[in-house]
């Protein structure tokens, strides 16, 4: 097991939480909460950054390196296009 499979269920036995109360307090299935403690699944970069912020978990825990977050001054698609056509 990772650490961060052991970091989300030493979280969860600390709360007295079930995996079920977990996934859905977090709109997500029992299955994803059991995998990740199983350590038979890692979460997404988006998912782990969700788990230290609901759990405590360090997204670095998992293996995963942590992107940064997008700029505020990212243009959306239809600005790309336009850019592009001009």
């Amino acid at each position: 097991m990772n650490e961060g499979a052991i970091a989300l269920a030493a979280y969860r036995k600390a709360e007295k939480v079930s995996q079920k109360w977990l996934a859905d307090k977090l709109g997500w299935f029992v299955q994803e909460i059991s995998a990740y403690e199983t350590g038979v699944r890692k979460p997404s970069r988006d998912r782990a950054v969700i788990l230290r912020d609901s759990a405590g978990v360090p997204v670095d825990s998992w293996g995963q390196a942590v992107e940064p977050p997008k700029s505020a001054t990212a243009h959306t698609p239809s600005e790309a296009q336009d850019k592009a056509v001009s």
